[in-house]
């Protein structure tokens, strides 16, 4: 009863522990985009945290013609300039507009190139038009050609490009950027974008650890496969590894019967981002089997959770010693080890 509440608190710990991977990973700081091509002259951007979102978004067609009807109202002020290539919009829960143009000789203070490559990217046109919709944390980017080029969107009905995405569920959980086009009277998908990218990694380790009462090396080489998402940021990993330790009797402050331990793992890992930190961490659970040329480790199962911060590795591991698969219980009391290792 003991092992199996143990086994249990520490599934429990590796599960918050994941939780606490997605919850971080989704500040916004990773935003799906829909690219709608109206003509040469003018593009529209949906951006959303997810295809999904931007799926079921449907207050496209009434912001924009809010904007069209306010700026028209706006360019009737003499102050208003007129020519200005950016400007602002923001609609709130609460029903209030808000309209913002920047002169016309306005010039960024710092120079945004991570702007200046995603516009050439996506060859988009000079003039910027923004709609923040607060409380659908949705944004509705409009770039012309040229501001007189504002009227190619009155009869223009975003919402059915953005619902021509509903049926196709696969793109949307794959595909983190969509370009679609007008042609023949309807909406063609022209282009997708996925980061997502699987590799192998080969790691070595080295570290120490204590077994019971008794402190060994700890020296191993892993192989691990990892997945990420569409964004290429990586989610989880499976594994396997082999370990090896050396252990000793003490007696008559003198150390002898030398004797080696090899452990065979198999392991699986999630990876735990919290926002905007560039802190690599994974968390998992890892499984293996004990094999020596002597000693109390020998035929020995053990599971433990595994913790990586960076390059350095925390285990805590419980063995059990003499489990027979025949009798099908325990004969001794569990082992329990914690390891530090160093990767490279």
């Amino acid at each position: 009863m003991k092992t199996q509440v143990l086994v249990a608190l520490m599934m429990s710990c590796v599960l918050n522990l994941n939780l606490m991977a997605q919850r971080g990973s989704s500040i916004g700081l990773r935003k799906d985009t829909l690219i709608i091509t109206v003509n040469s002259a003018v593009k529209v951007l949906v951006i959303g945290n997810s295809m999904s979102d931007i799926a079921a978004y449907t207050r496209a067609d009434s912001l924009k013609d809010c904007f069209i009807a306010d700026l028209e109202k706006a360019k009737q002020q003499p102050s208003f300039p007129s020519g200005s290539k950016m400007i602002h919009y923001f609609v709130h829960p609460n029903g209030k507009r808000r309209l913002k143009a920047e002169n016309e000789d306005y010039q960024e203070p710092v120079l945004d190139v991570a702007k200046e490559i995603r516009s050439m990217s996506l060859d988009l046109p000079p003039y910027v038009y923004i709609i923040y919709d607060i409380g659908a944390d949705c944004e509705v980017q409009i770039y012309l050609a040229g501001p007189e080029r504002i009227v190619d969107l009155r009869d223009v009905r975003l919402t059915d490009a953005i619902h021509s995405l509903v049926s196709d569920k696969k793109a949307l959980r794959k595909y983190y950027r969509i370009w679609l086009e007008s042609g023949q009277g309807q909406w063609k998908r022209k282009m997708v974008l996925n980061k997502s990218v699987e590799s192998l990694e080969v790691r070595t380790m080295v570290g120490a650890g204590i077994f019971g009462s008794q402190l060994s090396p700890d020296v191993g080489i892993e192989l691990s496969y990892v997945f990420s998402d569409k964004y290429s940021i990586p989610t989880f990993r499976i594994g396997g590894s082999m370990r090896s330790y050396l252990f000793s009797s003490y007696a008559n402050r003198e150390f002898g019967d030398f004797y080696q331990v090899t452990s065979s793992n198999v392991s699986v890992m999630f990876f735990d981002s919290k926002g905007a930190s560039s802190s690599v961490r994974w968390a998992g659970l890892e499984a293996g089997i004990l094999s020596a040329d002597g000693g109390f480790l020998d035929n020995t199962y053990k599971l433990g959770v595994v913790y990586t911060f960076n390059s350095i590795q925390v285990a805590f591991d419980m063995f059990e010693s003499s489990f027979s698969f025949k009798k099908g219980k325990n004969n001794s009391n569990p082992l329990f080890a914690f390891s530090t290792r160093v990767l490279f």
